[in-house]
């Protein structure tokens, strides 16, 4: 009996021992392994953004992270001492940019839970936003009237002035208009708008086509035809702004209301003003006619630097009586001038017939050659499109000698 007591308890006591090294006092985890941190992450940061000159604020940087760790954010790279951004992403410019002293911007926004860090490249464009003078009204001038003016102050454009042109030209059967250009005119409010007081006509690089073929490039054009007319012993006056880029053509002119003398140019081409996009501080003022053949007199006017026709809107007038025609660039530059008696002695003169105003800006073509889309307005964002590669014009107005 005493043998048999004694092996029980030492196989008690053993048993116990085993069960003592398993448990470890109750301090270590039997369930799962604890997840791993998770990274944070940016939701639909751009990696490029354009802002209009002249304010402050710019983007919030949105990120989360999925552990719910509080996250900081930051930010590194070239320009990053130009900006501001607080502990909830929000970046701003510490000062107002402007488009003359720098048009473009690179940084990296960096957004860490501490022990893990995302980071996003970003672009910022600056672009310019024009606002015509909406509060100007249009006078005569002394020792005329006026006759008809539009200084493009409402919402839309005025359909009694104006029709919008579409196409390329095939349709009147001169493709390419006749100078290889490159655009097709639409009717899109993204290539015409009224905005500011101030009408704006912007080429965008945007594929069409029509029933004559595919195109990379949209523009838009509006003329007055068998709406306004305009004839001598008057002056027209317009106020404008240039775009700047290589292959951008924009035009203020005008053509016969009628082909009393026969097709172009027999019956005359009156050009205000032409400008080659990729030359800023150049207008041309040109008239053809036919003397043998197409035959065209005019001049260029060049301005300096600072006052180019991209930097500042000048006026552009044409004085036109029976026996003379002037262009007049801001009051007291005069671009142009031709008199009735310089014509070839039998040269039919179309230029005492009814002509109606066109503005347009084509893309490409013999006058200014290829164009570069690097430079022009893009399809996809043509809101944040900047002025300065628009043609703008703020008024016209178009007055006769006063008969008083």
């Amino acid at each position: 009996m005493i043998k048999r007591q004694s092996r029980n308890c030492f196989i008690f006591i053993f048993i116990g021992l085993l069960v003592s090294c398993g448990g470890g006092g109750g301090s270590s985890y039997s369930g799962p392994a604890p997840a791993p941190n998770s990274a944070p992450y940016f939701i639909g940061l751009p990696s490029e953004i354009s802002v209009v000159e002249n304010q402050t604020d710019l983007i919030t940087a949105s990120a989360q992270d999925d552990d719910g760790d509080s996250l900081t954010f930051s930010l590194s790279g070239a320009d990053k001492d130009y900006f501001n951004i607080t502990n909830l992403g929000v970046i701003t410019f510490i000062s107002a940019p402007s488009y003359a002293a720098k048009q473009n911007y690179f940084f990296t926004i960096n957004v860490t839970d501490g022990e893990y860090t995302a980071s996003g490249n970003l672009t910022v464009n600056i672009f310019v936003k024009e606002n015509c003078d909406s509060s100007f009204t249009v006078e005569p001038s002394n020792g005329y009237d006026l006759i008809w003016s539009d200084n493009f102050n409402d919402n839309d454009l005025n359909n009694d002035n104006w029709s919008k042109v579409i196409g390329n030209g095939h349709a009147q059967g001169i493709g390419g208009w006749g100078n290889n250009e490159q655009q097709y005119y639409s009717t899109s409010s993204n290539n015409l708008i009224i905005e500011d007081g101030c009408l704006k006509i912007t080429a965008l690089v945007e594929d069409a086509q029509d029933d004559y073929g595919q195109y990379s490039y949209t523009s838009a054009k509006i003329d007055s035809y068998q709406k306004i007319d305009f004839e001598n012993d008057g002056r027209i006056t317009v106020r404008f702004r240039n775009p700047i880029g290589q292959g951008l053509w924009p035009a203020i002119w005008m053509m016969p209301s009628e082909a009393v003398f026969g097709g172009w140019p027999y019956s005359g081409e009156i050009d205000l003003m032409e400008y080659r996009g990729q030359n800023p501080q150049e207008v041309l003022s040109t008239i053809h006619y036919h003397d043998g053949g197409h035959t065209y007199k005019g001049s260029t006017y060049y301005e300096s630097q600072e006052n180019n026709f991209n930097e500042a809107f000048h006026e552009i007038r044409f004085e036109w009586t029976d026996s003379s025609m002037k262009f007049i660039l801001d009051d007291e530059n005069t671009i142009f001038q031709i008199s009735r008696s310089e014509f070839s002695d039998g040269v039919t003169y179309p230029f005492n017939e009814k002509f109606y105003l066109i503005i347009n800006m084509a893309v490409g073509g013999n006058f200014v050659g290829s164009p570069s889309p690097s430079e022009m307005c893009d399809c996809c964002n043509p809101n944040l499109c900047d002025d300065k590669k628009r043609l703008l014009v703020d008024w016209i107005k178009y007055e006769k000698l006063s008969s008083n």
